[in-house]
């Protein structure tokens, strides 16, 4: 399985990795690996050792976990429901290798707007313009689904 990381551009193929991961909210999947990260712009030595025992009670074995900057300061509740919903977006993506011959796409991230969206947006951030009614849609129902289950 691969992953591609960067889009064709100017008469380049695509760049592909081995290497894969899911992203959500607050932190990334990393499939095959067994490590937990922190994202070093958390500067305070005890939030991140929060962080790293917080996720170790529920990272699975032979997976990575890299904790993100707006990670900080969430509770352990709302840290294990962004789990969550990124365990299952892997559930479902092996699901779909073990179904589908090769080769196939089994998973796609969002567009460049709506990763823009998940990886950027914050409580600080108070209103949004958007130009596009099926956009505005998608942002919307993302943010709803995000606020729900992650950040309380």
């Amino acid at each position: 399985m691969v992953q591609v990381i960067k889009e064709p551009f100017s008469g380049k193929g695509p760049r592909v990795t081995t290497e894969v991961s899911i992203p959500g909210s607050l932190m990334v999947l990393v499939p095959h690996g067994n490590y937990i990260g922190i994202s070093r712009k958390i500067a305070d030595k005890y939030e991140k050792r929060r962080l790293r025992r917080t996720v170790k009670e529920f990272k699975p074995e032979n997976f990575g976990l890299i904790v993100r900057t707006i990670a900080q300061g969430k509770d352990a509740s709302i840290l294990e429901s962004d789990f969550q919903r990124i365990w299952d977006k892997w559930q479902e993506l092996d699901q779909k290798m073990k179904k589908k011959k090769a080769p196939a796409q089994v998973y796609r991230d969002f567009a460049t707007s709506d990763q823009v969206i998940r990886d950027l947006f914050t409580p600080q951030i108070d209103h949004l313009v958007v130009d596009d009614k099926s956009l505005y849609k998608r942002i919307s129902s993302y943010i709803k689904e995000a606020s729900n289950s992650c950040c309380k």
